[in-house]
């Protein structure tokens, strides 16, 4: 059921305090979601999506109204299929290179 909504869905949100490696964002990445995450989800960082063009990271949660203008462009913008692919190509082989 988890799969029927990420694959419905076009952005993922996530305002962890704290999160060890945080593979919900990760999972919803590869269902070709946008995600808007706090800067806490180490996991976006060592996959290096972050940089994506596909990704916010909120940098100050408990001062998410400031970014509501950030947020709202975020998401009007059309996604960029290429980036998803080319992204989640790399986090695989990361993820093979790596014992989890």
């Amino acid at each position: 059921e988890l799969y029927e909504y990420m694959k419905a869905s076009d952005v993922y949100v996530q305002f962890s305090w704290w999160e060890s490696f945080g593979i919900a964002p990760v999972e919803a990445f590869s269902y070709c979601n946008r995600l808007i995450v706090s800067d806490h989800i180490t996991s976006i960082r060592e996959l290096n999506l972050n940089g994506s063009p596909n990704v916010l990271v909120i940098r100050d949660i408990k001062n998410i109204e400031s970014q509501q203008k950030e947020i709202a462009e975020f998401i009007r913008r059309p996604s960029e299929l290429h980036d998803f692919r080319n992204r989640i190509l790399a986090a695989r082989i990361f993820l093979d290179t790596v014992n989890l």
